[in-house]
Order: structure tokens, then sequence, then C-alpha cells
């Protein structure tokens, strides 16, 4: 669309569809060619093992298969020097590519783990299919994630059933640190709503809903389940973070007793200088009501300011960042997608305070920022 390539969920209309090849068995290596004609390499390289496996094979047909292929793709990319141009131009290097391709793959089997179709489920026969689709889906998760040499080996539904949890009778909020150290966890952040559990270095944490004081664990609940549910409906976003199911943990005894929730989410790390410059200034100027055309002529201008609004603007208050400047125009694009979620949530808040800070967006490894905890009550 506007001789821009568009993923293909987005293409509704005015687009030009184009075919790259209607052959499964050449497929993957029908890509690479195409990528090194969008690059104007007339003479390509093709790594051995997508010379073995450069596409499906219909008498044959593996996921392991599948999986050797587009790792020679990712391989032949690196070999013709591909990264960081044209459509490659997001990627580094040959690791980058295939942490995207596994993010949004992983992505879309939660996405069916997580779909409300799921909790439709009435009886005992139903939520039986249902938990029983789920597993499926999950060992086949597993076993592409390890064909795919991924480290680490708990899932998302997994580490959110590792801790015995409902073992505990006491209100004292320890006996959660105790039994998650008796687990194998040790406590990796707590904030206002949550306090955070990691096992060794995996991929996964535990979030479990513990408020904090001046705080009730009650509302926490209601506003991490509200922001569960967006995440949920907008499981495509790369921005918004992957949880896995949310579980409860009873505190007490029958006469008194406190009900915590906590659930499982992939693990982020604190999120880098420059992604926090680009992400505040968007936050920023949300909050001020601005259309993305307004923002994005200034960045394009390189003239930044974490507190006007363009229509009325106080010339005190703006400075020039070039680097920042260099820094979102390498992908506009994401951070049109990011600002325009970031309106999303605003709106969707409901009456929950609007609370975006730095503790609240992380990025994962491969850069990409992740909003964690827009709302608090």
């Amino acid at each position: 669309r506007n001789s821009k390539k568009q993923p293909y969920a987005t293409t509704q209309k005015d687009y030009n569809l184009v075919t790259l090849t209607t052959n499964i068995e050449t497929f993957v290596l029908d890509i690479l060619r195409h990528e090194a004609d969008e690059q104007g390499l007339t003479k390509i390289k093709v790594d051995p093992l997508l010379k073995a496996h450069p596409g499906s094979d219909i008498n044959n047909v593996k996921i392991s298969n599948l999986v050797k292929a587009i790792k020679g793709l990712a391989k032949s990319f690196a070999i013709n020097n591909m990264y960081g141009k044209e459509d490659l131009k997001p990627y580094n290097n040959e690791q980058e590519f295939l942490d995207k391709f596994w993010e949004i793959y992983s992505g879309k089997a939660m996405k069916d783990i997580l779909a409300k179709k799921r909790e439709k489920a009435d009886t005992p026969e139903a939520i039986a299919r249902a938990e029983q689709d789920k597993q499926k889906i999950l060992k086949g998760l597993a076993y592409v994630k390890n064909q795919f040499d991924i480290p680490g080996t708990n899932t998302l539904e997994e580490t959110s059933s590792i801790m015995s949890l409902n073992e505990a009778y006491s209100t004292n909020l320890t006996d959660i640190e105790y039994l998650a150290q008796r687990a194998g966890y040790r406590r990796l952040g707590k904030g206002v709503d949550a306090t955070v559990f990691i096992k060794g270095n995996g991929e996964y944490v535990i979030k479990i809903l513990t408020g904090t004081k001046g705080y009730d664990p009650a509302d926490s609940a209601r506003t991490f389940i509200k922001f569960y549910r967006f995440c949920e409906s907008n499981a495509d976003s790369p921005y918004l973070p992957k949880f896995g199911p949310i579980n409860k943990i009873k505190l007490g005894d029958t006469e008194q007793s406190e009900t915590f929730y906590h659930t499982s989410m992939e693990r982020l790390q604190p999120i880098a200088d420059m992604n926090w410059k680009a992400t505040n200034f968007l936050i920023r100027q949300v909050g001020e009501s601005l259309t993305w055309h307004e923002v994005s002529q200034m960045i394009l201008k390189g003239t930044f300011s974490y507190e006007y609004n363009a229509k009325n603007i106080d010339l005190l208050k703006v400075y020039k960042n070039p680097k920042l400047k260099e820094f979102m125009l390498q992908n506009l694009e994401q951070w049109k997608e990011i600002f325009y979620l970031i309106k999303l949530l605003k709106r969707k808040r409901g009456n929950s305070s609007w609370d975006p800070h730095r503790g609240n967006i992380m990025q994962r490894a491969n850069g990409t920022p992740v909003i964690i905890d827009p709302w608090v009550d």
C-alpha cells in the first residue's frame, strides 16, 4: 500500500497483493530470492541447511524440517550480508531475526491458548476438551521451541503452576516469599500492585498481586485483571506482555482469609535510555491529545518537548535532540504503533489512574518496548 509493504493481517483495502511463490516445496528459498531481488543482489549464497530444506516436503511433512528451513533462511541472510537493509532493516543479525520469528510464532500460540472461546466451556466434558486442547498446543510449542534451540524449559502455563502456593495458611504475606523460596524462586522486584519472583535465569517470572502497604490487594487484582483482559484482546501487539493463565492463592483460615491472584509473564529487561526517552515523549504528547501527524512532524524536525501542546507552543520548553530524532526515525512505524497503543490504553483505563512511568515500561531482549502496568487504583 502506497509503495510500502504491509503485514498481511492489515491488508484490508487499498492494497496490491503480490504472490511471491506458489511452490510449497521451495517457498522458504523463494523468500530468500525475493529479498535478494529487493536488495539488488544478482548472485546469492544459499546456506547448506536451506539447500537441504528449501520448503515443505509434501511427502514427509515435519515441523522440524520447517524449523530447519527458517534457520537456513536466517543463515543465508547473514552470509549474503542482508541484515539491516530493506525488509530486514529491523534486524542486525541472524539471532535477532530468529528471536522475532519465535516471538510472533509463540505469541500466536498463546493467543490461541488464552482465547475467550475456551472460557465458554460449561460442562465437565467441554472443560476437559478445552484443557486437553491447551495442553496439546503447549506440548507442540515446547517441541518447536526445542527445535529452535531456545534456552529455558518452562512455558508460561507451566510456570504459572510450579509453586504450590495454596499450601499457605496465614494472612502474613511472608508466607508467599517462603513458599517461593522453597520452590527455588527468588524475589525479583516489588511494586505497588505486585511482587515478582523468578527461578534461576528463567525466561518467565511469577507475578503475584500482593498489593503493598496502603493498597488493597483486591484493587490490585481488579486493575490487573482489566489490563490482562486488554492484553488478551490485543494479543497480536508486540508492545504488550505475554501472560500465562491467572490462578488464585488463598491465605488464611476459614475465619479470616485473603485471596491473591498470580500469573506468569515473560521475563523482560529494564528499558534502555533511548527507548525510554522515545516512549516517554509519546506518553506526554498523548496526554496533550495530539494527533500522530503533529507528533511525527515534531520527530522529523528533531524538536521535542515533554510538556507542551503543539497547538499552543511554549518555546521555553522546546529543545533539539538530534540523537533522539535519528533513533526514532530508524523505526518510525514502530513508534506510530506505540503512539496509538498508548492512546488506546489511556482511553480504556476506565476509573483507574494513568501510571506509565519508567518502571512500568520494559523491553524484550531484541529492544522492543513493552508496556506492562499502565493503570493503578
